[in-house]
């Protein structure tokens, strides 16, 4: 049972940091943020669009590694 709960909360926490580092870097939070608007070296790198397509793309690496496995808890489950 502790197993079970365990991977269930690494498997949430894939999928909750996936989403987050998939849709933030484009959203308006990202460029409204205290830090950004009062560091202008952050601003310069944190509003470029392949360091948010990168911090993206890493989102996008937890969402697959999720899936793939949440299909690995899924058969050993049924196994």
């Amino acid at each position: 049972m502790k197993d079970r709960l365990r991977s269930l909360a690494y498997l949430f926490y894939l999928f909750e940091v996936g989403i987050f580092l998939l849709l933030v870097p484009w959203s308006p939070f990202w460029e409204n943020n205290y830090f950004v608007a009062r560091l202008g070296a952050l601003q310069v790198v944190c509003l470029n669009p392949f360091a948010r397509g990168f911090i993206s793309g890493l989102g996008a690496l937890h969402l697959l590694v999720g899936a793939i496995d949440s299909l690995a808890f899924i058969r050993l489950e049924r196994g």
